[in-house]
């Protein structure tokens, strides 16, 4: 008996584009809609053969309702080696999630918009239906709010995105706190930077 034939690579992508669930595809690429994922691995794929029938759809996060999302980002040197970070919290004050990312060299702003969207993925994956963002930022939340025209390039796609992601909740809220009310989000931030800054040193 002959050996079975290994599969193509193309083979291999189309069974992904079918199958990965949107929850899967949403954690590995949080800054894109899982419907252009599965179109790039059905062009990898390179085949205009019938996708696999998919499985059944995995099982959603179960709702919890509003979850507090507190962001921040830091920039040594503005631009310089930045970070983002947030604090996710229920309801009651509990504090479900931490998450925190070095960005490499960018702006301030840069970084306070990724902080958010950060938050808003995490956010997502726990189930959140409502949000409160809270950040130190005065120019994001009043870009946010529409008070300010966002006029920076840097800024405009960050803006559209946050703005995409805030949409997908039932209800939203972006809130400016002072700086001292948002140290938590703030050390996340910071530490992402010191981390990173260790690690190329070593």
């Amino acid at each position: 008996m002959s050996a079975p034939e290994a599969p193509t690579l193309a083979a291999v992508l189309a069974v992904l584009a079918g199958r990965l669930p949107d929850s899967l595809l949403g954690e590995y690429f949080p800054d894109a809609a899982p419907a252009h994922i599965r179109q790039l691995l059905r062009q990898g794929a390179g085949s205009r053969e019938e996708a696999p029938a998919p499985l059944p759809a995995a099982k959603p996060a179960a709702p919890i309702g509003r979850l507090t999302i507190s962001t921040d980002g830091a920039s040594k040197n503005n631009p310089g080696p930045a970070g983002a970070g947030a604090v996710i919290e229920d309801a009651q004050g509990n504090r479900l999630a931490e998450v925190s990312r070095f960005l490499g060299i960018c702006t301030n702003n840069v970084a306070e918009y990724q902080a958010v969207l950060l938050g808003l993925a995490e956010a997502s994956r726990l189930g959140a239906q409502e949000v409160l963002v809270r950040v130190d930022s005065e120019l994001l939340a009043r870009q946010v709010a529409g008070v300010y025209r966002v006029k920076d390039v840097k800024l405009q796609p960050l803006y559209a995105q946050v703005m995409a992601r805030l949409r997908r909740f039932a209800r939203y809220e972006v809130r400016h706190v002072p700086r001292e009310q948002n140290q938590a989000a703030d050390a996340l931030a910071n530490r992402a930077v010191r981390e990173a800054g260790r690690s190329k040193s070593n």
